[in-house]
């Protein structure tokens, strides 16, 4: 009898100590407006947005709303810290980077998924990039309803704040919930109840 009220005990705390993590939106530009204009994607053009996280997330999915040149050649999408001088990204803190292949013939959602990119609350940059060792090119339309609201894009030699780029941006992040205080309160209850049993076994 008491071993299975000890497994139960031990099932409670587990339950209230490892909370699932949860999926949440980070970015999401809205939807494409068809008749828009593009923004070229190449080695004298990149195009990024600035976004604010209120908390820890580790980052899982990145996508671009991109026209492709081919779908065999590479891109790269990086992640930069912000700028404490103007609205640039500032490349010398770089925390991700990874060159994708967008695997398309037409205009899609491209990117990277399966990531796990740890990022404390603060501001970013997610950046859409040609380097010069990528071997693709293309555009990414700028006519989406919801755009961040600051962007910058990459001429080559240096970052210029330019907000009139409302291309398409998603990204999907986790975070695992902190309990709350009745949360841990029960905890502590069924720590002093699991003692409890150990010293009348």
């Amino acid at each position: 009898m008491r071993k299975s009220i000890k497994l139960l005990f031990i099932l409670f705390l587990c339950f209230f100590m490892f909370t699932p993590a949860q999926a949440d939106t980070i970015v999401d530009t809205g939807t494409l407006n068809p008749t828009g204009t593009g923004s070229a994607l190449n080695s004298g053009q990149w195009l990024a947005g600035q976004f604010s996280l209120s908390q820890a997330y580790d980052i899982t999915d990145i996508y671009g709303w991109i026209y492709p040149h081919d779908n065999t050649g590479t891109m790269t999408i990086a992640l930069y810290g912000d700028s404490t001088i103007d609205d640039n990204p500032d490349t010398s803190i770089q925390y991700f980077s990874q060159k994708f292949i967008p695997g398309g013939s037409g205009a899609d959602w491209y990117g990277l998924t399966g990531l796990n990119i740890s990022l404390t609350a603060g501001t970013y940059w997610v950046s859409f990039e040609v380097r010069n060792d990528d071997t693709n090119y293309g555009s990414m339309p700028k006519a989406f309803s919801d755009p961040l609201s600051v962007m910058a894009y990459f001429n080559g030699t240096t970052w210029v704040g330019y907000d009139d780029i409302p291309i398409g941006i998603r990204m999907y992040g986790q975070t695992t919930s902190v309990p709350e205080p009745a949360t841990i309160l029960f905890l502590g209850f069924g720590l002093i109840g699991l003692a409890g049993l150990r010293r009348n076994a």
